[in-house]
């Protein structure tokens, strides 16, 4: 918050530690105590000092990072009174299309999740997979069918993709990508260990599809190494593992450079934080993105509104700032949060 009153919003999620480490506990305890403090007094626009000073005195912690971050990039855009996408370049996409994610189900409430997401617009299903063999093929089989069997009203091809969140080991993904191959499966996202770099490369060399790391990619540096060594198709990257939009936009950049293909995602996130992912893939070349998760997140119970999933994706709007607007009546505050003003 500003001298004048402006409020700048961010939100992280809490329970991320399987992905960055970080727990709510922990992301409370850096933001009051060590973040929101150093950033009394500083020029909220000024983000090369700003990211310079947290760098510099906090090392990891990218959910605590990515919930300051968001906060100052929606106080930008209102303090300017321009979109978030704006202060980045402008927009290349008045619409953001998402993958739907089909969860771990038996074969009819699979089919039947498949095809209420075809309903609603989605034309990319993704499978969680990582079951027994013969329940992952039966379960991806039975949304191939739905899809095939679907009249669309539109000329959009529906691709199917499957992630295992690295369940298998490499010769393992690999009898799974021959059989996912007759169901023309397109993606197979995080087959093996998110440390098993040489499986990756392993599978990009003879699997059939699109091979993309996501636990394997949580930095720049992971970004440039799996460029550097050729070891995936794709990264699926998102904001909290970079924790800014600098960093974030870095790993992009280094995807493109090494000619890699790309999705921009989100974890279970609330609107806010799913809105601070549209700003910047409103911006990119890339054409993935991961961004209705917020659908998990109730609307009634959610301080963020501002957006809606319609036709399979997101309509940007041009309010200053992330475009949300905050309904404080439904904030909780943790008896160690303390409110700061710069």
């Amino acid at each position: 918050m500003t001298d004048d009153g402006t409020t700048g919003w961010g939100e992280v999620r809490g329970n991320c530690e399987y992905v960055t480490g970080d727990t709510s506990e922990r992301i409370i305890s850096i933001l009051s105590g060590k973040l929101c403090p150093l950033l009394i007094g500083k020029n909220p626009i000024n983000r090369n000092e700003i990211n310079s000073v947290i760098e510099k005195e906090i090392i990891g912690n990218s959910g605590a990072k990515m919930a300051i971050d968001v906060a100052l990039w929606d106080l930008e855009g209102k303090i300017l009174n321009l979109p978030c996408y704006d202060l980045i370049g402008g927009k290349v996409r008045n619409f953001i299309p998402s993958d739907a994610n089909i969860a771990f189900n038996d074969i009819e409430h699979t089919i039947n999740e498949a095809r209420e997401y075809l309903e609603k617009g989605f034309r990319t299903l993704k499978v969680r997979v990582g079951m027994s063999h013969e329940m992952d093929e039966a379960r991806v089989a039975a949304v191939r069918s739905t899809i095939n069997s679907f009249n669309t009203n539109d000329d959009k091809k529906i691709s199917l993709f499957v992630d295992a969140n690295g369940k298998w080991k490499a010769k393992e993904a690999l009898i799974m990508s021959n059989i996912f191959k007759k169901y023309d499966v397109a993606w197979m996202e995080q087959p093996v260990d998110e440390t098993d770099i040489e499986g990756l490369k392993f599978l990009k060399n003879n699997a059939d599809q699109e091979i993309c790391a996501d636990e394997s990619c949580k930095s720049i540096k992971d970004v440039h190494e799996i460029g550097k060594n050729n070891a995936a198709d794709a990264v699926h990257l998102k904001y909290i593992k970079a924790g800014s939009y600098e960093k974030l936009k870095a790993m992009i950049d280094i995807a493109e450079v090494n000619h890699q293909d790309y999705m921009l995602g989100q974890m279970d996130e609330g609107r806010l934080a799913t809105a601070a992912i549209l700003n910047v893939a409103a911006t990119v070349k890339g054409n993935k993105f991961e961004v209705s998760c917020f659908k998990h997140v109730s609307e009634k119970n959610d301080p963020g509104k501002g957006i809606r999933l319609k036709d399979g994706g997101i309509y940007l709007g041009n309010s200053p700032g992330l475009g949300i607007c905050v309904d404080k009546s439904l904030l909780k505050f943790e008896k160690n949060c303390k409110n700061f003003n710069y």
